[in-house]
């Protein structure tokens, strides 16, 4: 069985019960007192995940446990913010990327010995978010009238993130993939992977 790795203490301080989040020998206040950038990437995707396990922001934001994401209307002039669709799937893109460099063993795993389309092998550690989510998203697709047949699939993308497979075509985003279903269908493979 692989050790689990302890990726940060919280507690509260009294007397004012102040969070405080112990990483190793550190102990900080604010994500800004993390001078180690590897130590602070590793801190934002973890609060990152666990919002995800809160059920998103917005679940946060409804319960009154966090701020409104932006109280501004845009005026004429301002850019439209991201759709929320937009934002969860960068955010997920950057939740997957911080996975696989965390999970990878070795660096062979993504170099050309191991090309688009292969699994890796040798590979000892937790699976990558791709070996986890593959196997629900082939489920979807074969339980699909629509998509039976069809070869959808996630790979490793060998210049950090993720591929979409659709049919021998590659895409690094849902949203561009033309076809609603196979959107749809990688949605819901993403949504019961991260209930699992």
């Amino acid at each position: 069985m692989e050790a689990e790795v302890e990726v940060m203490n919280v507690v509260r301080v009294p007397p004012l019960g102040k969070l405080l989040v112990k990483v190793g020998n550190g102990r900080y206040q604010h994500i800004s007192e993390v001078n180690d950038a590897e130590v602070r990437q590793r801190l934002m995707a973890a609060i990152g995940e666990l919002v995800v396990f809160a059920d998103g922001y917005e679940a946060l934001e409804s319960a009154g446990l966090a701020p409104p994401l932006s109280t501004e209307v845009p005026s004429v002039d301002q850019p439209v913010s991201p759709s929320l669709e937009q934002r969860q799937a960068e955010f997920l893109e950057s939740l997957q990327r911080e996975r696989d460099m965390l999970y990878a063993t070795n660096a062979e795993s993504l170099d050309s010995e191991h090309p688009v389309g292969t699994e890796r092998t040798g590979f000892t550690g937790p699976l990558s978010l791709v070996g986890q989510v593959n196997p629900i998203l082939k489920k979807h697709v074969a339980a699909d009238d629509k998509l039976q047949g069809r070869n959808i699939k996630l790979h490793v993308d060998p210049a950090g993130g993720l591929l979409i497979e659709v049919d021998g075509t590659y895409y690094k985003r849902p949203d561009e993939i033309e076809d609603p279903d196979v959107r749809r269908v990688i949605r819901a493979a993403l949504k019961e992977w991260d209930r699992i």
